[in-house]
């Protein structure tokens, strides 16, 4: 072994001698500082940011576009080629995908861009810091820009590692609203919205209701239609054949078929004045012109229609301001919405918000399943009821630690660093197992409890600290981990990292302490070896 290291041990034996005096001699003292540590430790877990799973440099993401309803396809398309010319001067940016008016051109005032930065590490420096260009300071450069560039449209950020682990591309904080009235219920939602713009604790705050969709409605008048023999069916073909065509035949030219589809045929888009004039045949095989049988109404209508078990809903979803993270913006954002619904109207998350409060329950309950079963096997292994929860007391300590390093390293408390907590579980009770194990031994060969102590606490402090050692050393490269994914390793490994170191020192005097409490009381039989 390394000199260096073996005098650091030795030097450590010789001190945690003496710290085992203290130990015993004020065994209630070291239990009840420990106690108030933990307990006020516990304050971190609020300072920290809470959020489902962190942001990641993934270096891809999506930027919506959306400009007045009614705006033309080529309105549109005019303004997103001046995003695409911005795109392209960024040196940032790799390459994007443009989709113009929706897939299937069914929203014509909307523009999508599916873009790719440049690899870490090949990117531009930021003039205003100095560092590398990340994708989250891009973020706020596009908020910023694009507004500045096109005014007239909304535009909106979608991170793709802020969507969980759904299929969709949703956004990090998502509501929705019902109500038994659909008028009241578009009302709140504006007033929501509003409010949650002025707050600022989402970005890219938008709604799914979108009212001022142009609507024609053809009503047909009955008795007219009746009177000239027009029957309510070839109303309906004829006006749904010249809408939106209608395939009468095929032909076949050079091995290929193809359809032959009837149309209106419209210039610019001029279909209001056409249709009255449009002839139906009647019963007596005459033409009657539309006009004469149906009533024509433009109308606003909506663009989409949400429902919700059986009831109206309405969406309303944004990204969390980076200084409150995922559960923060969420909760704030029902505080506000349950302000305003009154009595009968209802809010409730939804998407990737939802997605979190389930997985936080679920992992709850697999660390409480993995103490109790711990507790279960050490029980059978030490033959007692107490001795386990001499050794499951260096986990509270592992938290404490955990808690204070994810705060010191600016992590968020998410899934990851949860796991981190449940690996714990699995690593921290190896060093008391280790101790109470010795300590038994010690006392079956007639020693008294404190002798016991004394001489087996310090024999066992080398095998503790390599075990602790070999953990932090494992958690190091991790916990300073720089590209791809980094975000997601981490959390993980800042949990390890400090719920072990703190854990390890904790450990060396709590259980101790505790096991002398617990344990002065009870006689072991010394064990008599037979020749």
């Amino acid at each position: 072994m390394d000199p260096i290291m073996e005098r650091f041990l030795e030097y450590s034996t010789i001190f945690y001698e003496r710290s085992i005096d203290f130990v015993l001699k004020f065994p209630r003292w070291i239990v009840f500082g420990s106690t108030i540590l933990f307990i006020g430790s516990l304050g971190f877990f609020f300072l920290l940011k809470k959020e489902f799973i962190p942001p990641q440099d993934m270096g891809r993401f999506i930027v919506r576009a959306r400009l007045p309803l009614g705006s033309s396809l080529q309105r549109t398309d005019e303004a997103m080629k001046k995003v695409e010319q911005y795109l392209i001067q960024r040196k940032e940016i790799e390459k994007y995908i443009s989709n113009i008016g929706g897939f299937g051109g069914t929203e014509a005032n909307t523009g999508m861009f599916f873009i790719t930065m440049k690899e870490m590490g090949h990117r531009p420096k930021n003039p205003k810091t100095g560092k590398e260009i990340t994708q989250a300071s891009l973020f706020s450069i596009l908020r910023k820009d694009l507004k500045e560039l096109v005014p007239e449209a909304t535009f909106s950020v979608q991170d793709l590692s802020q969507r969980g682990f759904s299929a969709g591309r949703g956004y990090p904080v998502e509501l929705v609203l019902t109500g038994p009235d659909w008028n009241t219920l578009s009302s709140l939602s504006v007033k929501i919205l509003d409010k949650l713009k002025e707050s600022k604790i989402l970005l890219d705050v938008d709604t799914d209701y979108v009212a001022g969709q142009k609507e024609l409605r053809l009503v047909t008048n009955r008795e007219a239609a009746a009177l000239r023999g027009v029957s309510m069916a070839n109303v309906g073909n004829t006006v749904g054949t010249l809408m939106g065509g209608k395939n009468v035949s095929r032909f076949t030219e050079n091995g290929r078929s193809y359809d032959v589809r009837v149309k209106i045929q419209r210039e610019k888009g001029e279909t209001i004045s056409v249709i009255p004039n449009i002839g139906v045949r009647n019963t007596f095989g005459e033409f009657v012109k539309l006009k004469e049988v149906i009533n024509i109404q433009e109308k606003e209508a909506l663009k989409t229609i949400t429902r919700i078990n059986r009831e109206r809903a309405i969406r309303v979803f944004g990204n969390p301001a980076p200084a409150l993270g995922q559960n923060a913006s969420t909760e704030k954002a029902l505080e506000i919405a349950k302000e305003i619904l009154p009595e009968g109207y209802s809010v409730a998350m939804t998407g990737s918000a939802k997605t979190a409060k389930e997985s936080g329950n679920s992992l709850t309950l697999a660390l409480l399943f993995g103490i109790l079963l711990s507790y279960m096997i050490l029980a059978s292994q030490f033959n007692s009821l107490k001795q386990p929860l001499y050794i499951l007391l260096a986990m509270p300590f592992s938290f404490t630690g955990a808690l204070v390093a994810l705060y010191v390293f600016g992590q968020s408390f998410n899934m990851y660093s949860f796991i981190g907590l449940i690996l714990l579980l699995g690593l921290v009770k190896k060093n008391s197992i280790l101790l109470v194990e010795f300590v038994n031994h010690v006392r079956s060969t007639g020693k008294n409890i404190q002798e016991s102590i004394r001489e087996g606490c310090p024999i066992r402090l080398r095998p503790v600290l390599m075990t602790s050692f070999s953990s932090i050393a494992a958690a190091i490269p991790p916990a300073l981990a720089l590209g791809p994914g980094a975000e997601t390793r981490i959390p993980m490994a800042v949990t390890i990292l400090g719920g072990m170191t703190l854990s390890t020192l904790i450990t060396l005097l709590v259980v101790p302490a505790a096991y002398y409490l617990g344990e002065k009381e009870v006689k072991i039989q010394p064990k008599i070896n037979k020749i």
